[in-house]
């Protein structure tokens, strides 16, 4: 609802019972405009699912264009990871190839989005009692994975970063909250 409306809808109120018929149809109006909205997103996320793949696929012009659209019609929050995206030969760990292809439009339109981006996902590795583990929530580990995810994306802050998988110092039942200095 714009201002000019909401105003309008509140001077309406205060009028009192004999202003419902123009309450109702100020109302109706707005649902009309968020179902066109939603059937907007609905189309805008079906693309960005097709061309922003969880690991890979899509050129990243294209890329570029679907979030911009994306952006336009009020998705500001771009959630990433750095395991997302295909991972370049010869390589092991988390990919950061999507964090990468963001980089170029977040340089352009920073200032229209918020930023999160998600790790813990490293790939298989040996633990020194012989198991095998696939995600590292280590304090070190987050510093560092954190650091490259700001390097990666070309940016200075990120709004959120979530841990995927396990904390090893953390009970499950506590593994939100900040990280231990």
């Amino acid at each position: 609802m714009g201002i000019a409306e909401l105003t309008r809808y509140v001077e309406l109120v205060n009028q009192g019972e004999s202003t419902t018929p123009e309450r109702l149809q100020i109302t109706r109006n707005q649902r009309q405009r968020i179902i066109e909205q939603i059937h907007d997103l609905e189309r805008a996320l079906t693309a960005t699912e097709y061309k922003i793949a969880v690991y890979g696929g899509a050129a990243d012009d294209d890329a570029h264009a679907t979030l911009g659209k994306v952006v336009e019609a009020g998705i500001t929050l771009l959630d990433t990871a750095d395991v997302y995206g295909e991972p370049r030969d010869g390589t092991t760990g988390p990919a950061g190839t999507n964090e990468e292809m963001l980089a170029p439009f977040l340089a352009k339109r920073r200032d229209d989005v918020q930023l999160a981006t998600k790790f813990g996902i490293i790939g298989l590795r040996t633990l020194s009692d012989g198991l095998t583990e696939r995600t590292d929530g280590r304090p070190e580990y987050a510093h560092e994975a954190c650091d490259a995810s700001l390097r990666r994306l070309g940016v200075d802050s990120i709004i959120s970063t979530i841990c995927i998988g396990r904390i090893p110092m953390f009970p499950l039942r506590t593994r939100s909250g900040p990280w231990p200095s």
